[in-house]
């Protein structure tokens, strides 16, 4: 994909000329479908027209002339400016604009130039008169030409098309970067393409089309130029022939059309190094040289700028068959040859058992290499590679036929060796491919070791429990039980880290409020550290406490934290608290002990969102969901109780779909924040005082008065941070229903990812990211989204019926299980009040996450997602029936977007010339940009003097904002260094 972007470092705002009275009184009328023409003075004598559109009218407003460099803004009678343009682009210096009206009303368009001149204004919309009937008609197996202007003015065809078609579209030039759209006659958007690859800037989509009836094409490039538009359907497709050809020989072939392919097959040796060559007098060709399985080797257009034949080198990774594809700009005949110029014994075989080790070299004859192999049910694929000479810095791709699973460049910060795990493969035959970074145009080199193992899945972690508690056995004391009351607290206080003195603190909250009691039972386990705080005698290890009354008094004092008046009941040693068994023996004992009619379980602590909850620094460890989940049943099973009333998660971003998903089946509320949570955090003082006052209150309602209290202590305590703080109460009987919209969600998600993916990438890049406000370099990725806003976004942002009635399935649902949510002023505008892993970037994934979530459907739709979003789309011979690959995703990573300063005017800005700076982007995957200004000191040092996001300003319902996106073509951005003294 290529994208525009000019950054205009602005300074200074340019004033907008005033229009006079008697022009602003007096508007030329204008209508949709309507030319008219006008005379330019200068910029600050306007012609004013005003048209009345509808609300959601799709408008454009086109003022062009070769007499002068026009100017367009649009805006209300009342002077609000809606828009404006300068320049299409920077060779063209008419003016367009593209807007949908916010309201029905009347509206005013500004027209000019800078210089005296005729122009003609032109303004499109829904109303105007149907044009269609204008448009060239293109049939399946024609090809038209076409003269492109630029990267904003289509030209459309017109064709039709039945239910269920097959159809390839395919725009081609030796001059221009074409792009291509195809979207129903009513002017809804079905497809879209840029380059066919990263060197070939051919436009190409293949689809299906979903209703009988008219389509439009639209053609465009980003510069002028002659075009071919070809379109196939099923009425020419044609069986695809193979033909073989040998080392050493020549064969004369034909390209019938434009963008068709002509195949050939030969047997090849590994390492054997080959040149193809693709040599004729009447066209321009292309080659393409690939594996079986898809991928793509080499490809070439252009031997040189002089020379049109095409020519690839290439070295084969492994012995077997090969395809090549030869087409060209227009039809006509050509002379492929295949020439070996060394023979190879790269690789001994593409076929990979458990615990083989395999060595090669990457140089620059050799920068690839594959190796096949077949999994079965139920293992984890481990793949090692290590550089073993050289500088090599090594890249490792994981396949599964033509699916992207998952890739690694680094395997840490400083180490340049590859690893990847991916747990709980589905039976099939994977590939793996080895190559360096920067793959072909990478500069590194070296031989390597490959060891590949097929371990045995395990469906619960290593540290789960699966026998029996026995509370006695590891130091619970034994002692009577105590009278049934109508409350037992069960606090799990998990202080081995550096939120020892919160939790302490905590512990206190509890004491203020009276302690236990007949009525309302409180009993705790704190695991302390033994590095961080040192108040109440800086006892280390784990205690047990029925919590009683406060005496000492200190808490409203600076004393932080408080005394701890409580008795221990029993000295449990160093227990680690991230281990499940230690919280199911605490559970059983405390429950076994202080039986109740209800029962509030709190675990106070880090929490992780689906990683888990409650961290333990001696062990580094943390209780993982499946150990959760295994604790909870296993309680409630000895101890013969039907469930738990609530759970209290004192602990950041444990309202995550993961989580409860987990522990749905054992509580039936559960208090949570989807954010990062503060101190002092839940207040346990007011729980333990309402439940004494109000023991038959409704848990919703319990939840409720924590949340608003916790809101509360955040604003006097954090001014600065509350609005992105909140806090939900969830009821947890309903929340199958949300599991199941999410698998379906999923279900049509990954039944088409490659169509889908772009929506979804849409969507992540703008729905509202926890943490966002923390820097990656301390914190890491800010991995963690909002399910609701992020589905939100796929219903805006998708045409597909399917994918947007199941996304607002899954709105319907969360909506239905939140009982009460409150947040700060920012986190409302967005927030549902849920948190859910999707991590922006291939590289920030988790791969523990597929093992470890109950959202089994969500993993398959993250790796579905990411196989897409970085390996790119497979492209297919235009008269294929039967699907047989020769473009695949691209087995190498996806390289680091290539960034060309294009112009650079002023060389030296001010306030009053800002400096203009056109670039090109080409790339895929890109997730986001960033316009960063540095300044070099005298002794050669950089200080920053500005780092801002690129974003796209977009305008609904008359409400300007800014959005994580890209439009194909040229966009305009203005950046801003700021106020204040600016150094030279």
């Amino acid at each position: 994909m290529r994208k525009w972007l000019w950054l205009g470092v602005v300074l200074l705002l340019a004033l907008i000329p005033a229009a006079s009275a008697q022009q602003f009184e007096n508007p030329l009328p204008i209508a949709y479908g309507e030319s008219l023409s006008g005379q330019a003075a200068d910029l600050s004598n306007l012609m004013y027209y005003r048209f009345e559109g509808a609300a959601g009218d799709q408008i454009t407003i086109l003022a062009s002339s070769t007499l002068t460099d026009t100017y367009l803004q649009l805006g209300t009678p009342e002077g609000t400016l809606l828009a404006e343009n300068d320049d299409i682009s920077s060779s063209n210096l008419n003016s367009r604009i593209d807007f949908t009206l916010p309201s029905a009303g009347a509206y005013v368009i500004s027209a000019g130039g800078y210089t005296p001149g005729a122009f003609t204004l032109e303004l499109l919309g829904p109303g105007g008169p149907d044009t269609r009937s204008q448009f060239p008609v293109i049939q399946y197996g024609q090809t038209l030409s076409g003269q492109s202007i630029d990267i904003f003015s289509f030209s459309y065809y017109t064709f039709s098309g039945t239910a269920g078609d097959e159809v390839t579209i395919i725009a081609s030039s030796p001059t221009v970067d074409t792009y291509l759209q195809l979207g129903t006659a009513d002017g809804n958007l079905l497809a879209e393409n840029d380059d066919l690859s990263i060197t070939n800037l051919d436009a190409q989509i293949t689809t299906v089309l979903p209703t009988t009836g008219e389509y439009l094409i639209g053609v465009a490039g980003y510069t002028p130029g002659a075009y071919s538009l070809s379109l196939t359907g099923p009425s020419t497709a044609t069986d695809v022939v193979y033909t073989p050809v040998s080392y050493g020989q020549s064969i004369a072939g034909e390209v019938t059309a434009t963008g068709q392919y002509t195949f050939f097959t030969f047997q090849g040796r590994a390492g054997d190094a080959l040149s193809i060559e693709v040599a004729s007098s009447a066209i321009d060709p292309y080659v393409v040289a690939g594996t079986p399985s898809g991928s793509v080797l080499a490809e070439n257009d252009d031997i040189s700028r002089e020379d049109l034949n095409a020519r690839v080198e290439v070295v084969l990774p492994s012995s077997g068959e090969y395809l090549i594809g030869v087409g060209g700009y227009s039809p006509g005949p050509f002379t492929l040859t295949i020439n070996l110029s060394t023979e190879g014994d790269f690789l001994p075989t593409s076929d990979i058992a458990t615990g083989q080790v395999f060595t090669g070299e990457i140089t620059d004859a050799l920068t690839y290499g594959e190796y096949q192999f077949e999994v079965p049910t139920g293992v984890t694929i481990v793949a090692d590679l290590r550089a073993t000479s050289g500088d090599l810095d090594t890249v490792m791709a994981l396949w599964l036929g033509e699916e992207l699973l998952a890739e690694n460049d680094d395997r840490a910060p400083g180490d340049l060796n590859s690893y990847l795990e991916y747990p709980n493969a589905p039976p099939g035959t994977y590939y793996i491919t080895v190559t360096r970074y920067g793959g072909e145009q990478g500069a590194t080199s070296g031989t390597f070791e490959l060891v590949v193992d097929l371990r045995p899945s395990t469906e619960l972690p290593p540290t789960v429990t699966t026998s029996a508690p026995n509370p006695t056995a590891n130091g619970y004391p034994t002692q009577e039980v105590a009278q049934r009351a109508e409350w037992t607290v069960l606090a799990y206080l998990g202080a081995d880290n550096n939120l020892e003195g919160a939790l302490l603190n905590d512990l206190n909250e509890f004491e203020l409020a009276g302690g236990s009691n007949e009525r309302v039972r409180i009993v705790a386990l704190v695991d302390r550290s033994p590095g961080y705080d040192r108040s109440n005698d800086n006892w280390t290890g784990s205690r047990l406490f029925e919590v009683g009354a406060d005496v000492s008094g200190d808490h409203s004092t600076w004393e932080f934290p408080p005394t701890i008046d409580s008795v221990t009941l029993a000295d449990l040693g160093d227990l680690d608290s991230s281990y499940g068994s230690n919280l199911t023996d605490f559970l059983v004992w405390g429950m076994t002990h202080y039986p109740a009619e209800r029962y509030a379980v709190a675990l106070n602590d880090h929490g992780a969102g689906w990683a888990g909850i409650i961290t333990d620094d001696t062990a580094r460890g943390i209780l993982t969901l499946s150990e959760l989940e295994e604790a909870f049943r296993m309680a409630l099973e000895v101890t013969g109780e039907d469930g738990f009333d609530i759970l209290f998660n004192d602990a950041c971003l444990m309202s995550s779909l993961e989580y409860y998903a987990a522990i749905a089946p054992y509580f039936d509320y559960v208090v949570s924040s989807p954010e990062l949570t503060y101190n002092p955090s839940f207040d346990m003082e007011l729980l333990t005082r309402t439940l004494n006052q109000n023991p038959a209150i409704e848990l919703g309602d319990l939840g409720k008065l924590m949340m608003d209290k916790y809101m509360q202590d955040m604003g006097n305590d954090l001014p600065d941070l509350v609005d992105v703080l909140g806090a939900t109460v969830t009821d947890l009987t309903r929340f199958d229903t949300v599991v199941a919209a999410l698998n379906e969600f999923s279900r049509v998600v990954t039944s088409n990812p490659a169509a889908h993916t772009p929506v979804l990438g849409q969507a992540r890049s703008n729905a509202y990211v926890y943490g966002f406000y923390l820097p990656e370099d301390e914190f890491g990725p800010a991995v963690f989204v909002d399910p609701g806003h992020f589905m939100k976004l796929v219903i805006e942002e998708s045409r597909d019926a399917e994918l947007r009635a199941a996304a607002a399935a899954v709105v319907d649902a969360l909506q239905a299980v939140t009982f009460y949510g409150t947040a700060g002023n920012h986190l409302t505008r967005f927030s549902t009040f849920y948190n859910i892993y999707f991590p922006q970037r291939n590289s920030d994934v988790n791969q523990r996450y597929f093992q470890d979530t109950p959202l089994q459907s969500w993993q398959q739709l993250l790796r579905a997602y990411f196989g897409e979003a970085t390996g790119g789309g497979r492209f297919r011979s235009a008269t294929e029936v039967s699907p047989v690959p020769l473009y695949s995703p691209n087995a190498l990573p996806v390289p680091a977007p290539q960034i060309t300063i294009t112009n650079l005017f002023p060389a030296v800005a001010s306030s009053t010339t800002p400096a203009i700076i056109s670039m090109e982007v080409t790339g895929r995957g890109i997730a986001n940009g960033d316009f960063t200004v540095d300044i070099r000191l005298p002794d050669g040092t950089l200080q920053r003097l500005n780092s801002t996001r690129i974003l796209t300003e977009v305008v609904e319902d008359g409400m300007a904002d800014l959005i994580n996106f890209w439009a194909p073509g040229v966009g305009r951005h203005t950046l801003y260094l700021g106020s204040g003294n600016c150094p030279t």
